[in-house]
């Protein structure tokens, strides 16, 4: 089986980046029935202490058709990414080359290609004379990034995407646009399914009078749980078809599984800024004009929450 890209990184400072890319470019414009819509090779910490490129890595080399080189000083100083930039560059073509800067510097001048002050590039990768694309994701690590949730992560997935499956910026965007629409009407009909199950299970269970609670009981477990399920599977493309899908599944069935689903489907926006934990269940919650939010305690606290602040403060006992 060959694969549409390899990764060549310096495994102790740029695993995470290195992860990342992989992760994005496996899930973007995936169909709903493949696992992953590029195949992407990343070897692990024991093929990353080998001496040479023989074996399974050299072969993984033969078979990808594109090589995605992590550019940092680490690299820079790595014999095993200089081997695996030298072995490209002696058997495959520099055209089919990708190059994402992770740290260090990076100039490229016409007619003498990486410049002295470049720390960030491997000395195999000096030899070249024609400039190749590279894209920028030294911001991933920084304190204020929200690394494979920031839009710029997205947008560096896509110009990584676009050449490995020869498809121009409109095409890929289309092609991914096209099968987050399947996935939603997937969805719907998962959804009209699973209610037709609901109901005809409700309808049935009048017919045993003892087991229908038993019976209505199982099936809003198993749809809660499946919906829970189905908007898991949604966070990566779709994080609001997800957290209304896990909201569902939450509402018919209150578990540990319907719980986690849609607590990673709420956490997953961007757009959160923080969460706060009461002592006890909440009963009532208030919201006024100015944000503040008043809640009722299962124990009778009533406790206050304004925007800004870390914790609760408690106003009053009923």
């Amino acid at each position: 089986m060959g694969f549409d890209a390899f990764i060549s990184y310096a495994r102790k400072s740029s695993t995470d980046e290195a992860l990342a890319l992989k992760q994005g470019l496996e899930a973007y414009a995936r169909r709903w029935n493949r696992a992953r819509s590029t195949d992407v090779f990343l070897d692990d910490a024991s093929l990353s202490a080998a001496p040479s490129l023989e074996g399974t890595l050299s072969r993984s080399l033969m078979e990808s058709e594109w090589l995605i080189v992590l550019l940092s000083e680490a690299a820079a100083a790595s014999p095993w990414v200089d081997q695996e930039v030298a072995w490209w560059l002696e058997h495959k073509s520099p055209e089919r080359m990708l190059l994402v800067q992770i740290d260090g510097r990076l100039a490229w001048t016409r007619g003498e290609g990486f410049t002295s002050d470049s720390t960030c590039v491997p000395p195999a990768l000096r030899q070249l004379a024609v400039e190749p694309r590279w894209v920028d994701v030294t911001w991933f690590s920084q304190p204020d990034s929200l690394r494979q949730d920031d839009p710029r992560f997205t947008e560096v997935v896509l110009q990584l995407f676009c050449p490995i499956h020869g498809l121009e910026r409109s095409q890929a965007v289309a092609l991914r646009d096209a099968n987050v629409r399947r996935a939603k009407r997937l969805t719907r009909a998962v959804i009209t399914t699973l209610s037709v199950l609901l109901v005809a299970a409700v309808v049935a269970s009048s017919v045993a009078v003892q087991q229908r609670g038993e019976a209505i009981n199982q099936a809003r477990v198993a749809t809660g749980r499946q919906l829970a399920a189905r908007g898991s599977q949604l966070v990566a493309t779709d994080v609001g078809t997800a957290r209304l899908l896990t909201a569902q599944g939450w509402e018919l069935v209150d578990d540990t599984e319907t719980r986690n689903a849609l607590l990673s489907a709420v956490t997953a926006s961007p757009q959160l800024d923080g969460q706060v934990v009461f002592p006890d269940n909440v009963s009532e919650l208030w919201v006024s004009h100015d944000r503040t939010v008043t809640v009722a305690l299962a124990n009778g606290d009533l406790r206050q929450w304004r925007p800004g602040t870390r914790g609760t403060t408690l106003v009053g006992h009923f």
